[in-house]
């Protein structure tokens, strides 16, 4: 009988305590502002510059060369010879 009552005020309980746990979580997760360890020692505040689209750029000629190459093939030759 106790446990009866016991497992289902737990099963009562638990979900409540997720929900709130839940809440509480992002406000417990605040960041630090750390400074980048990569200019960490240097005399002068240096700025990262912002990132570039060129490593995108280079993959899309390369495989657009790759895709583009087979077209260009002698079209007699087959994989027979």
């Amino acid at each position: 009988m106790i446990d009866d009552v016991m497992s289902k005020t737990l099963q009562r309980i638990a979900p409540l305590v997720v929900v709130l746990a839940s809440f509480c979580s992002p406000a417990m997760a605040q960041e630090e502002n750390l400074p980048d360890a990569r200019f960490v020692g240097y005399p002068e505040k240096y700025n990262l510059e912002r990132p570039t689209t060129a490593t995108a750029w280079f993959a899309l000629v390369g495989l657009g060369l790759i895709a583009a190459g087979p077209l260009f093939l002698n079209a007699n030759r087959t994989h027979l010879d």
